[in-house]
């Protein structure tokens, strides 16, 4: 087992107990692991939304002029921009109504998706909602949609003023889901170890550990869950009788294992 020390993220150095080959790996995540961060043009939202109260004809010409894709609604019909053309791969017009740019271009989650769109509608459309597309040519998108329902949209039939703006985060999400994948193979790893693995980072709360750590140290296991104070487990063991083998008080053998392992990190 090796010991890895000063492994540095945005919150400090994480300590880690590993086999060598799997420490290269989590280094590497923890070092190199994607920090994405979506950038929406809420300033472009919002000119929408006052251009909305101004007249359809300022509405269309902001629209089509904007670099990410926009949707007008009048009423069931649809017009949307050239940045959205690109997007989805269908020409303004060749989805005039509500109802076919549902079903071309939400395939089968268009039904679902449409109770999805009323209801919010229904709540002044609360939140942005990510969703899975499709693409004219059968590929798979992911679309960020920001709805607003403008001043003369107030009926239950009523969809004029309506204005949606949407954004591609086909990467950001097929990223999102990579590390996913990459963290349930790197704890079916760690899980796999004839070894204690146990990780904790910067404030000594625990990260991860295997079976084999919680079997070794049953007596703290209990308290062995993500989120948990080092110190709070060194609690739950001394409870259980931990310190006595070592001659020790429960607050000295506490204290000597906190030592231990910030001498090993380095923040001593």
């Amino acid at each position: 087992v090796l010991l890895i020390s000063g492994v540095l993220t945005q919150r400090g150095p994480f300590v880690v107990y590993a086999h060598p080959p799997l420490a290269l790996g989590i280094f590497l995540i923890a070092t190199g692991g994607m920090a994405l961060a979506t950038r929406h043009l809420h300033h472009h939202w919002q000119t929408l939304l006052n251009a909305a109260l101004l007249g359809e004809r300022k509405t269309r010409r902001l629209i089509n002029d904007l670099q990410t894709g926009a949707v007008q609604v009048d009423g069931e019909q649809l017009h949307f921009n050239p940045a959205l053309e690109k997007l989805i791969g269908w020409k303004n017009g060749e989805l005039p109504t509500r109802e076919q740019f549902f079903i071309h271009v939400f395939g089968p989650r268009a039904s679902s998706y449409t109770d999805l769109y009323l209801n919010d509608r229904a709540l002044g459309f609360p939140q942005r909602r990510t969703l899975e597309a499709m693409h004219r040519s059968g590929r798979t998108i992911f679309v960020e949609i920001t709805a607003h329902r403008g001043a003369n949209g107030d009926s239950d039939r009523d969809y004029g003023g309506e204005v949606w703006v949407v954004h591609d985060v086909s990467e950001r999400v097929v990223a999102e889901h990579t590390v996913i994948q990459l963290q349930d193979r790197l704890l079916d790893a760690i899980e796999t170890l004839d070894a204690g693995f146990v990780m904790y980072d910067a404030d000594e709360r625990l990260v991860v550990c295997n079976s084999t750590y919680r079997q070794l140290y049953f007596r703290s296991a209990p308290a062995m869950v993500p989120g948990a104070r080092y110190e709070d487990i060194l609690r739950t063991g001394v409870d259980n009788g931990s310190h006595l083998a070592a001659n020790l008080s429960g607050e000295e053998w506490i204290e000597h294992h906190l030592a231990r392992l910030r001498r090993k990190s380095g923040s001593e």
